[in-house]
């Protein structure tokens, strides 16, 4: 019982190593989509919030639909 349990145990921690090894590698990938995704919709944000904030005006200073 004692030597399965430590073939088991090392079975998993190799097994488990090569896995969390490849799995590591995707953390930058995935946080750069995560952090691209987050700066769009911000950015979205904060231009939809200037358009509103500062209205564009013709040459003669009456306002512009836009």
């Amino acid at each position: 019982m004692m030597v399965n349990k430590a073939v088991g145990f090392r079975l998993l921690t190799t097994v488990g190593g090569r896995a969390l090894g490849k799995l590591i590698r995707f953390v930058p990938i995935a946080g750069g989509v995560v952090g691209a995704g987050l700066d769009g919709v911000l950015m979205k944000r904060l231009a939809d919030h200037a358009r509103r904030e500062f209205v564009q005006t013709s040459p003669g200073g009456s306002a512009v639909a836009g």
